[in-house]
């Protein structure tokens, strides 16, 4: 992650949350499991509502989205596969917030 700081010339301290400014661009994101169901139940309404296109040259991603499962918003991860993809998504939209 110093990589992607150094690379859109940030400074190499990490800020605590409250500190972030708008010139900020890489932020750490800690994937514990209350945040994985924040992310997850973020996904689920975008998803649910029809809210998110994928092109289907992306592959993985469109299998991994259609073969997820989770119990109580508990993403079950060792079912399948591309998790990585899935992470992805779920960050890019943790800025939106569909009810």
């Amino acid at each position: 992650t110093n990589l992607l700081k150094i690379r859109w010339d940030e400074p190499l301290t990490w800020e605590t949350k409250q500190s972030f400014g708008h010139n900020i661009r890489i932020r750490p994101v800690s994937f514990t499991n209350e945040n994985k169901r924040d992310l997850l139940s973020n996904l689920h309404p975008v998803v649910t509502k029809e809210y998110l296109a994928v092109d289907p040259k992306y592959d993985k991603l469109v299998t991994r989205l259609r073969t997820c499962y989770a119990d109580e918003m508990n993403l079950k991860k060792e079912v399948v596969s591309y998790n990585d993809l899935l992470d992805s998504v779920m960050l890019a939209l943790r800025a939106y917030n569909i009810q």
